[in-house]
């Protein structure tokens, strides 16, 4: 399977896209307005103790403070770990299996401690944040808070799993911190391993330096901006080229791939063409196909998804697939294509929360199923954490997915300043209702022989040849003249009265 990494590299936007066979599967953006904060380190003062949420406000130097849970607080207690612990990325379920002390034993207000955020703010909500720090690697995630627990990622499994372990077994791993080997470091090297563990160390005492030397609030670490994470993340051996538009950004790629990934570098290419790089390689229609509510599907069913903020509902429909199937073996078909395609929108689209998928109705329960089955096939790709629910009777499937920071909807887009987030602007026949009783009013308050009538064009339209008669009304029962002017500068609702 051929696999690409596109970076479109721009002042106000980087945006960046994954391609498998020419097909769009991961796409991620980033503006300076909008930066990351998840995975920085602060070194924070707590604000407010809450006693009733068992959580602390630490005023961590951004526009909120941060939320911080008890059982997010290290503790040499907390920190434990169990010994079979065995996943790439940390587990909190496993590391909060104890009951933690009342936060207000934990912490007191005007406290300095040092945190991580773990979630982006969202809405009204401030970061989330932890003590458990993490920092990761290309090969590793260095932990410094879990003293002498080491995991491997499940995905690595048999003889390589052997190989690790012995490699852990032999390099020098301080006493006081943990370490997570990840999915990526399969066929690395002992040498290679070693050098990673000396490099997050080095980071980490930078960190702790920092950290002693400041005054709270203060950030101490800067986790890497989108195009050094996805060079360390996603380019792995199995991508055949990453392309960079940006010369500056090609050289700084360069840089860091000669200190952790040399071998690399001769995958790097620099776009020079005068044609957007993703025009080039077909893309940005379909990039801005993530920003429609409605997705067509080859067999030429749909889904239509609709956000709010804690909640995202997805309805599959057949429309116009019918083809010389019986109802039943047109919807399974239609469901499995979906499933597949919802797995691809949900990552594209970055969408978190709940979310909950109204598939189209199956009698058979070997087809309901056959479909979940497909859909959870299809999330395995997903680097944030899912779970699905059952399917039920009538085709619905509940699911979570990890939300880590603001959607792409969210991001790109804001509240309508004229429906207020409902979706929909009034009929222009509901607005030419609105009109007349508002003509009435302001006459029956006002005397006037002419009334000027400031509206937007299809609005005007819409009086001149469904409305007239109205308007003769009002000028008949009132003596005055109505003049219509088309106005486009005004918004479909607006409209004006202007007597004289």
């Amino acid at each position: 399977m051929q696999k690409q990494i596109l970076i479109n590299a721009e002042p106000k936007e980087t945006r960046v896209a994954v391609l498998e066979s020419d097909v769009l599967q991961e796409y991620y953006v980033e503006r300076p307005g909008y930066k990351r904060v998840v995975g920085n380190i602060y070194k924070g003062k707590v604000d407010a103790i809450i006693t009733g949420l068992a959580a602390a406000f630490v005023d961590i130097g951004l526009e909120k403070d941060g939320f911080l849970y008890a059982g997010n607080v290290a503790t040499d207690e907390s920190g434990h770990l169990s010994p079979d612990f065995d996943d790439d990325i940390f587990d909190e379920s496993k590391r909060r299996s104890f009951e933690p002390l009342s936060i207000d034993k934990l912490l007191k207000k005007g406290q300095e401690v040092l945190i991580q955020i773990e979630k982006e703010a969202i809405g009204t909500k401030g970061p989330r944040i932890t003590q458990y720090i993490s920092i990761p690697g290309r090969f590793l995630v260095l932990m410094p808070l879990q003293k002498g627990h080491v995991g491997i990622s499940k995905k690595i499994e048999g003889e390589e799993r052997a190989r690790i372990k012995k490699i852990l077994a032999d390099i020098r791993i301080p006493g006081d911190v943990g370490l997570i080997v990840r999915t990526a470091a399969q066929g690395v090297s002992a040498r290679e391993i070693g050098r990673e563990l000396k490099f997050l160390l080095k980071i980490w005492g930078r960190i702790r330096g920092i950290a002693n030397r400041e005054k709270a609030p203060k950030i101490v670490y800067e986790e890497y901006d989108l195009i050094l994470r996805v060079v360390r993340d996603l380019f792995t051996d199995d991508v055949e080229a990453l392309i960079i538009d940006s010369k500056d950004e090609y050289r700084r790629v360069e840089k860091f791939l000669k200190m952790v990934l040399p071998n690399l570098r001769q995958k790097v290419k620099l776009y020079r063409k005068p044609k957007g790089l993703f025009d080039e390689y077909g893309i940005e229609k379909e990039v801005d196909k993530l920003y429609s509510k409605k997705v067509m599907l080859r067999s030429k069913g749909t889904l239509v998804i609709e956000q709010t903020e804690s909640l995202v509902a997805i309805d599959v429909n057949t429309a116009g697939f019918t083809g010389k199937r019986n109802p039943e073996e047109t919807a399974f078909a239609t469901n499995l294509e979906a499933a597949r395609e919802i797995a691809r929108q949900i990552r594209l689209r970055d969408m978190g929360g709940i979310i909950i998928i109204d598939f189209i109705d199956m009698e058979l329960r070997d087809h309901r199923k056959k479909v979940q089955h497909t859909l959870e096939e299809a999330l395995r790709r997903d680097k944030a954490k899912t779970e699905v629910l059952s399917v039920s009777n009538i085709g619905v499937i509940e699911m979570t997915r990890q939300r880590m920071g603001r959607s792409l909807l969210s991001m790109s887009f804001r509240e309508c300043p004229y429906c207020q987030g409902d979706g929909f602007v009034k009929s222009v026949s509901t607005v030419s209702i609105e009109i007349f009783r508002n003509l009435k009013k302001t006459l029956n308050e006002v005397r006037a022989r002419n009334v000027d009538l400031r509206v937007h064009p299809e609005v005007a339209e819409y009086l001149h040849t469904h409305d007239k008669n109205l308007i003769h009304f009002i000028e008949r029962r009132y003596r005055c003249r109505v003049n219509v002017k088309p106005d486009p500068t005004l918004h479909v609702e607006d409209a004006h009265v202007i007597p004289s």
